[in-house]
């Protein structure tokens, strides 16, 4: 199983391999080769989709048997506050963040059965941090660029998704299956 780990998967992504076409899907954007288009309407990062389980269905449908998919999923932590669902939805528009039993039902519930689930929390703990360093260290740049207010609702925005994952409130996983 180890097979379907991609390393290009980044948080916050979809991966698709059937074997020539690929599916890879970004937070801001969609990236190469994307089809079907539908998939693209919905949402390209499963905590901001309008609707999981059909992005997810379309996903099934449009895998060729044996096609492989890796999803780098963020899931909410047992003591993920209201007020912490709220700064979610203000900051990302993140409005309905599922528990990982939840989430992974809802992959299974679309035809995909063997999952393969790895906690990459601290991979997204060092990751934060990293880009955290990267801000400060290119804040010139980037106030010229955005302006001190953004940047600094920026920087604040980061640094509450750190403690959330720091605090196991957001789950990172890397979840691979397949197409039967």
């Amino acid at each position: 199983m180890g097979s379907w780990r991609n390393p290009l998967c980044q948080p916050g992504e979809i991966y698709v391999h059937t074997g020539g076409d690929q599916l890879r899907s970004r937070m801001h954007g969609l990236g190469q080769r994307i089809r079907p288009k539908e998939i693209e309407r919905d949402g390209n990062m499963l905590a901001v989709s309008q609707d999981r389980s059909a992005l997810l269905e379309r996903v099934h449908r449009w895998l060729r048997p044996h096609g492989i998919m890796t999803i780098t999923d963020i899931v909410a932590g047992p003591d993920l506050s209201d007020e912490d669902r709220a700064s979610l939805w203000e900051q990302d528009g993140i409005n309905s963040l599922p528990f990982q039993v939840d989430s992974l039902a809802q992959i299974r519930d679309v035809g995909f059965q063997d999952l393969e689930v790895t906690d990459i929390t601290h991979t997204v703990v060092t990751l934060q941090e990293t880009i955290l360093q990267e801000s400060y260290r290119h804040k010139t740049a980037l106030v010229d660029a955005v302006g001190a207010d953004s940047w600094l609702a920026w920087v604040k925005d980061a640094r509450n998704y750190r403690r959330l994952f720091a605090e196991r409130k957001l789950v990172g996983l890397r979840i691979g299956t397949h197409r039967a």
